[in-house]
């Protein structure tokens, strides 16, 4: 099913930039409480709340250089890895992500700009950055009262990666969202692990560096430098443009609680130019993502049929919108959620 397809597409950018692949469940269902420690890590942890807590994950990313590995656990026993590299220059962060598994591909962020390097297809694809993407996702927003829709658990401190990190739970107060699990580094405050909790308690997703050195000496310029290696790889630039809703001729009539607006994309769905435009619509409540992709009516969907899919702590639901368009509404959030986006969404013109 094309629908489907997309989501495993976009399942695999979130992966990439906000480094949160979809990951499974383990064989244990972690409930939230304090978590055992080892001997001499252990820690009285300050009593923040959710927005506070929030604040500290989203230091500085100039302020630390490391390199590291992440491992990705998948509810279906496969586990994906990742070596990435960061750094900072003139105030921006540089990175560089090889995935160890699947099509092979060289990640690079500089700033807001992604490049995607298809080494078996000797293609590279430009494109900005998508909003709400990090490790982890804890967007700057102005709207979003994570404290009002997250309560905290201290989980107590752990080694993850050789580092010390202090746990913290993000109990979610209503259906609308899952909850999280965040162990932060005591001194940096970069998260080296998280997962997702479903509503009966059960671990969802999980990234985690296995690997991390704070004290690598990456520079920055190297980083850039090594794009160099790439030259005669063939161009992609997907037309996108920033635009609003309203202006493109839909509407969100109401919003779950809690989720603000981050803003809309025009995106050209072929490189050629010759399909019509996409609009992407991304909503955040400040952890949680979910973004809303409006288009025309393929005659090859099965129109009056609702579709639905999901990859560890993502979802995806797809259904008709009124007239002659076909909404996809994917995030990291349960699936009435998404639902709820979906039936809100009313055509101006």
């Amino acid at each position: 099913m094309q629908c489907v397809r997309r989501f495993r597409t976009l399942a695999w950018v979130g992966a990439l930039w906000g480094l949160l692949m979809p990951v499974g469940a383990s064989a244990q269902s972690p409930q939230f409480g304090p978590a055992s420690s080892p001997q001499g890590i252990e820690r009285t942890l300050p009593k923040l709340d959710a927005a506070q807590w929030v604040e500290r994950m989203r230091a500085d990313p100039c302020a630390r250089t490391y390199t590291g590995a992440l491992v990705v656990s998948a509810a279906s026993g496969a586990m994906t890895s990742s070596r990435m590299w960061h750094a900072c220059i003139d105030g921006l962060p540089v990175v560089r992500v090889e995935p160890q598994t699947g099509v092979p591909r060289v990640v690079f962020r500089h700033g807001d700009e992604v490049r995607t390097f298809n080494l078996q297809a000797r293609t590279v694809r430009v494109e900005p950055r998508e909003p709400a993407r990090g490790f982890p996702a804890v967007p700057l927003l102005s709207g979003a009262a994570v404290s009002q829709h997250y309560g905290v658990k201290l989980l107590g401190s752990e080694r993850v990666a050789g580092a010390i990190a202090d746990g913290v739970a993000f109990v979610p107060q209503d259906a609308w969202r899952f909850g999280y699990r965040f162990w932060i580094e005591r001194d940096s405050g970069l998260v080296l692990k998280l997962q997702t909790v479903g509503p009966d308690g059960r671990m969802l997703e999980q990234t985690a560096f296995s690997q991390l050195d704070l004290k690598s000496p990456v520079r920055a310029e190297e980083l850039l430098q090594s794009v160099q290696s790439f030259q005669g790889f063939q161009i992609e630039m997907p037309s996108i443009r920033r635009t609003a809703a309203e202006a493109e001729g839909w509407v969100l009539r109401q919003i779950p609680p809690g989720f603000v607006s981050l803003g809309c994309f025009l995106r050209q769905a072929s490189p050629k130019g010759d399909t019509a435009p996409v609009l992407q619509c991304v909503y955040s409540d400040g952890l949680a993502s979910v973004s809303v992709f409006l288009e025309d009516l393929s005659p090859q969907r099965p129109a009056d049929k609702a579709q639905t899919a999901s990859i560890g702590a993502t979802h995806l639901w797809a259904q008709r919108v009124k007239g002659d368009a076909w909404t996809t509404v994917v995030g990291e959030v349960p699936l009435a959620t998404l639902r709820a986006f979906a039936h809100h969404i009313e055509r101006l013109r």
